[in-house]
């Protein structure tokens, strides 16, 4: 038999228990749900340990009031963590941050010149944002994007137009530079982290309708041969790590996929995509943002269905760790993450001046510092 005194203590616990659940649940923000659109659920965060939380359904027709608890030690350790950072460059607009491979202090920004035409095209800080210095050495052209070889962390390619050669490539973790024999005005450019010298780009002339295709060389940029037919927009461009022959890429009309090392391309789906995130633990698993939409297909691209949507058009997606459940995504004043591959989403509050920025892009690097490319330059989250 309970006592009077311990069952009095027992009702008194749950009462504290319920009345603190309450409370989290009116306080913390709303997130997103990752339901199709016909089954949207509201779903509030509550992180109630260092590394634990619990998503409750406001709504859901499929199982109303379910609580899913999810974990996710990088970002929801307690809400006073959420303290962004501006690292710099100062007075400098950032279009593109990518941290560098193997090294968590190393981290690059390209300059939006849009913004600031006197800026040098690309930056380097390799104290975390504490100084940055401009890499210019050889580098010519308008720089559109650069790519970091996953397992070669010291070759660094730059897509680069108003050039004769739209391929600059860096040996030495971007110290200086090299034009490569490639077709002019590229857009992106990626390597293979498996297959040394496979390198595939994207180029467009802007001056001439239709003329935008990819081209492969095999030989680090000393030849180049186009490899899609007809007009090809290119926007991502991705190896899969474990299989030399397979390589994916984000197309104005779709999801392209290549078998043959990228020799030939195959539509997979869709008939757009804006960025692509590959799960590099299940190559089968894709996700597609399509303007303000993220769609997710686990075949291969036979089957997709949404799971997010945005106020605005989203700018990037990251898995990290690679081959997690977690990804992170944003738009231009909205950061997202999700601990379920998708699932579940829930917003990363900005503050202390980064929710004034616009976000031009996102990253997270090995120690799960998430980073924001913004107008204003770089912000960093860091747990």
């Amino acid at each position: 038999m309970i006592s009077a005194r311990i069952r009095k203590a027992i009702q008194e616990a749950m009462m504290v228990s319920f009345v603190g659940l309450a409370l989290f649940l009116f306080l913390v923000p709303k997130s997103h749900s990752a339901l199709a659109t016909d089954s949207r659920r509201q779903v509030d965060a509550v992180c109630v340990t260092r590394n634990r939380c619990y998503l409750a359904a406001a709504t859901d027709s499929q199982a109303p009031g379910s609580i899913h608890t999810l974990h996710f030690p990088q970002i929801l350790r307690n809400q006073s963590s959420f303290t962004w950072q501006f690292i710099g460059p100062s007075g400098i607009g950032v279009k593109q941050v990518v941290p560098a491979e193997g090294d968590s202090h190393a981290i690059f920004a390209v300059a939006d010149r849009s913004q600031y035409p006197g800026s040098a095209w690309i930056y380097k800080s390799s104290d975390g944002g504490v100084t940055w210095n401009p890499l210019t050495n050889g580098l010519t052209g308008h720089v559109e994007r650069i790519s970091i070889n996953a397992n070669e962390p010291q070759l660094v390619l730059a897509g680069t137009v108003a050039t004769t050669h739209g391929v600059s490539v860096s040996y030495n973790a971007g110290v200086t530079w090299l034009q490569t024999n490639s077709p002019a005005n590229v857009r992106i450019v990626a390597s293979s982290p498996i297959s040394s010298g496979l390198w595939i780009a994207g180029s467009y002339n802007p001056l001439i309708f239709g003329s935008a295709f990819m081209y492969r060389t095999l030989d680090s940029g000393t030849t180049w041969n186009r490899v899609t037919l007809t007009t090809t927009v290119v926007s991502d461009i991705i190896f899969d790590p474990n299989d030399s022959q397979h390589a994916l890429a984000c197309d104005a009309c779709g999801v392209l996929q290549s078998w043959d090392a990228g020799q030939t391309w195959l539509h997979s789906g869709l008939n757009r995509c804006d960025h692509l995130l590959v799960d590099l633990d299940d190559p089968a698993i894709l996700f597609v943002a399509i303007a303000n939409e993220i769609f997710r297909t686990a075949d291969n691209g036979l089957n997709w269905s949404p799971v997010l949507e945005l106020s605005g058009p989203i700018v990037s997606m990251v898995q990290q760790p690679p081959g997690s459940s977690h990804l992170y995504t944003a738009d231009a004043t909205t950061v997202m993450a999700s601990a379920d591959g998708g699932d579940h989403w829930f917003e990363i509050p900005k503050s202390n001046g980064a929710e004034l920025a616009i976000i031009q892009d996102l990253a997270v690097d090995s120690t799960n510092t998430i980073y924001l490319a913004t107008n204003t330059g770089i912000w960093a989250l860091r747990q």
